[in-house]
């Protein structure tokens, strides 16, 4: 975590406060090194299923995820499967026209309760 942290302050200047747990799992030590660090695990409400997805399945998880991603969600997609990186334009024009936005963790926790379950400190 403390390398993690190190790497993205040396690449942005700036640091992290939010940390996903691999899987969603940790334990009290994970928390403890967060802390110290002054961040907090972060966890997702829907989880997009994008590892192992093939090409011709990724219209239908669009829009399996756009039946079930409601306001104040968080929704896990991971950076290397391929067709994430195909999904996430289509996925996002589906959530405006939900009249939904993408915002940071940052903003969602700052303006919604139900999100902030999905935090532990």
């Amino acid at each position: 975590i403390q390398g993690g942290a190190q790497v993205l302050q040396s690449l942005t200047g700036g640091g992290n406060r939010y940390f996903r747990p691999p899987g969603g799992r940790f334990h009290q030590g994970v928390l403890a090194q967060l802390q110290g660090l002054g961040g907090s695990a972060v966890h997702w409400s829907v989880n997009g299923a994008d590892v192992g997805l093939k090409p011709e399945a990724i219209s239908d998880r669009i829009e399996h995820l756009l039946r079930k991603i409601q306001a104040g969600d968080i929704e896990l997609l991971h950076n290397a499967p391929v067709g994430t990186l195909e999904m996430i334009p289509r996925l996002v024009q589906g959530l405006h026209q939900k009249g939904l936005r993408c915002v940071t963790v940052e903003t969602l926790l700052s303006a919604d309760a139900t999100a902030s379950s999905l935090v532990t400190r």
